[in-house]
């Protein structure tokens, strides 16, 4: 079994120093959720790319819209934010989801270049003319006129300038109030980021009750139903940098090796927000999953990432006290024991809680 500083030899030596090679522990993250095959062929691209560092970049410029009813452009932010304004919204589109999750019946997606009837609506995915093509978003109301239209947002860098495509991925009545809404996506189109996601309600004027700067990673993003009630949690997953110190002996993680765990949004006081430590059955779930494929011959799952994705699901639920002697690594045990109640803090702040929402 490696040590915490055999961990920082293989991860980031190999990540970012050889590019010529990618062991099998640097695709444990990926390869734990959506297989070993898919992953091998990752490695590919993945190690072309260097490992960006752990907080996702700042978004800059606001999103463009062509909305009927046009207002204040939504500030960026790390966390989930909503306004009582109309949506301008950039979400993006792009590759399927790497984490797979099932859209429920109730909603309906929305082809990259088709549209789709949802409700009174028809909610379509268009394309710009000119360099890029890129995707946009046009929603048509009952009577056939436009009731809102966005488009990917416009970022600058001194004489450069960057447009991100936007898509809308499904609709349906996410909060019980009758009014569908529509999920979009916005992509920079970069290796694996920026993304962010928008909840746009089709009330009149329509209104944006979700703007989430995810950052890094294209993966699903739907309704689940954790509690009972008419509106429904959405949940997607996010790349988690625990707060390592390698000088102290902690792993060293490179991008395609950092845990990537369950994110949950409910519906507070009229806005989407995320809450994520309010349900650990998400986290209990994810730990599941990850012990099957750690379990799985065929997935080859290096046992220091199994510990150590599950060990970020256990601080997350709250039972790591419990948990930490499946950790059969001395040295790997100590450094997680040593950063669990920080890595605790970390997970609120950035991914929330019902009673402290972000």
């Amino acid at each position: 079994m490696a040590s915490p500083r055999d961990l920082d030899v293989k991860f980031e030596g190999t990540a970012r120093r050889d590019r010529g090679y990618l062991p099998r522990m640097v695709l444990g993250s990926i390869a734990a959720r959506i297989g070993s095959s898919v992953a091998t062929l990752l490695a590919f691209f993945l190690a072309a790319c260097a490992a960006p560092p752990p907080p996702p970049p700042a978004i800059t410029a606001p999103p463009v819209s062509a909305a009927p009813h046009p207002t204040a452009a939504p500030q960026a932010s790390a966390s989930a934010s909503a306004t009582p304004e109309s949506a301008l919204p950039p979400a993006e589109i792009g590759d399927p989801s790497s984490l797979a999750m099932p859209l429920p019946a109730e909603f309906t997606a929305i082809d990259d270049d088709g549209e789709a009837a949802c409700g009174t609506f028809r909610v379509a995915n268009l394309r710009e003319a000119g360099p890029g093509s890129l995707r946009f978003v046009r929603v048509h109301g009952p009577n056939g006129k436009v009731v809102y239209e966005a488009h990917g947002r416009t970022e600058r860098a001194g004489t450069d300038v960057f447009r991100q495509t936007l898509g809308a991925d499904y609709c349906g009545d996410l909060t019980g109030d009758g009014v569908p809404e529509v999920v979009m996506t916005e992509s920079s189109m970069g290796a694996h980021c920026c993304y962010t996601y928008y909840v746009i309600s089709l009330v009149s004027p329509p209104r944006r009750i979700l703007m989430w700067e995810k950052g890094d990673a294209a993966t699903a993003f739907v309704p689940v139903k954790y509690r009972p009630g008419l509106a429904w949690q959405l949940q997607g997953f996010y790349v988690f940098w625990p707060p390592f110190v390698p000088d102290a002996g902690d792993p060293v993680l490179s991008y395609a090796s950092a845990p990537v765990i369950p994110a949950v949004l409910s519906l507070v006081n009229g806005a989407y927000a995320l809450t994520s430590l309010s349900f650990p059955e998400a986290y209990r779930k994810d730990r599941e999953e990850t012990r099957a494929r750690c379990s799985s011959k065929s997935d080859e799952m290096p046992q220091d990432l199994c510990d150590l994705f599950t060990w970020v699901d256990a601080v997350a639920i709250g039972d790591w006290d419990a948990e930490r002697d499946k950790v059969k690594d001395p040295e790997l045990r100590n450094a997680l024991d040593r950063r669990a109640a920080e890595t605790r803090k970390k997970l609120l702040k950035e991914l929330g809680s019902l009673e402290s929402p972000r």
